[in-house]
């Protein structure tokens, strides 16, 4: 079963007042290149930076997957098992979804809000494959 992810990344911008005091126009796009947003009046799309965000983010899910594998294959060839190697898998996933985002808001220019829903999708999807593991070995030791 093949399940393909669209994800639209939206760039958040205000008008920059101070910079641009002689405009008459505050929506114009140049004067939209503050990060934090002051309504949903501000909300601008960016097309260019949308592909390679969509492409980024199934890269992250992707990498949790292989190590969801690799931590279950672990789990297999030790006296772990592979239903304590799954369960294991999902904090330590979650804390490098957490520098995933944190990567996002200090290095990528995105606030907190607009990285959240991305921190979910990435944490969850590959959690979510860990669960199914552990459920479905839970028994089989």
């Amino acid at each position: 079963m093949s399940v393909a992810f669209a994800i639209e990344i939206r760039s958040i911008r205000i008008p920059a007042q101070q910079r641009n005091a002689g405009e008459k126009n505050s929506n114009s796009r140049r004067s939209r290149n503050h990060p934090l947003p002051l309504s949903m009046a501000d909300w601008d799309s960016n097309a260019s930076r949308g592909d390679s965000n969509t492409m980024h983010t199934l890269i992250v899910i992707g990498s949790g997957l292989f190590l969801l594998g690799f931590a279950l294959l672990t789990g297999n060839w030790t006296s772990a098992g592979v239903s304590t190697a799954a369960l294991v898998f999902i904090p330590v996933w979650l804390a490098l979804s957490a520098v995933n985002l944190w990567l996002g808001v200090t290095r990528a220019g995105y606030s907190v809000p607009e990285e959240l829903p991305i921190l979910a999708v990435v944490f969850a999807i590959p959690a979510i494959v860990a669960l199914v593991a552990w459920w479905f070995f839970r028994t089989a030791r």
